[in-house]
């Protein structure tokens, strides 16, 4: 009688503590996206998992390179991608998320963005142009906003200044091909976007566009992708 008991209680307690490691988020894992090099591998809290996939994805499908301001300082990413792509005479696009999801980003996207433009300067005749977007096919000004590329970086931080929070639909797709699409491309050096967000792209209806297109756009204009990928975890 005494096993018998002692054998309930282990299984109580095995069942209690299985039971309560159910229950706990998992925090992060090792993340090797399928079709991607075995070397290339993010520590990304879980719930960021599956938009880093499709980052590097949007990334690698026109050569460019997947960066994650997860773990580190958005800032960080930001000098990362300049310092590793950023060639004299480039032409580079900032296309910010300002979608209500943003609400804490958005104004530290706003201050590194405006921080960088003396290692812009001093990298040597590189245009730098900016874009905020949510719902681009909505076809408003609230979908779409932009500063076209331009040596003069004055208005850079009247733009930033200006963004408002609007919208629910991360249309990626779409503000890339709309910006490939109407900005004056000019660089015979490099011809760089780069995308911050915290949210995968829209697909389906909330979007006219999918990354094959996105793909298309790209390398008819020769320009290359950074997306940079913020906690989504913090909103």
């Amino acid at each position: 009688m005494r096993r018998i008991f002692v054998g309930m209680i282990s299984l109580v307690l095995l069942l209690s503590g299985s039971i309560l490691a159910g229950s706990l988020p998992r925090y992060s894992r090792k993340l090797e996206p399928g079709g991607m090099s075995p070397a290339v591998r993010y520590e990304i809290p879980y719930l960021n998992d599956r938009i880093a996939e499709e980052y590097q994805s949007l990334a690698l499908g026109v050569e460019g390179k997947f960066y994650s301001a997860v773990d580190f300082p958005l800032i960080k990413a930001i000098c990362r991608v300049l310092e590793e792509n950023l060639l004299p005479g480039a032409d580079i696009v900032f296309v910010i998320d300002h979608t209500s999801s943003m609400r804490d980003d958005i104004d530290e996207v706003a201050r590194e963005l405006k921080s960088i433009t003396e290692r812009l300067e001093s990298a040597g005749k590189v245009r730098m142009g900016v874009v905020s977007f949510s719902d681009v096919r909505s076809g408003t000004e609230y979908g779409y906003q932009s500063l076209d590329l331009n040596l003069d970086y004055s208005g850079v931080g009247k733009f930033l200044d200006r963004i408002d929070l609007v919208g629910s639909v991360e249309d990626i797709y779409g503000a890339i091909w709309k910006t490939v699409d109407e900005f004056t491309w000019e660089s015979q050096s490099k011809r760089m976007i780069v995308v911050i967000s915290d949210e995968a792209p829209a697909v389906g209806r909330e979007t006219d566009f999918t990354e094959a297109d996105v793909f298309l756009k790209c390398k008819s204009e020769n320009v290359v992708l950074f997306p940079i990928l913020i906690d989504k975890n913090e909103n």
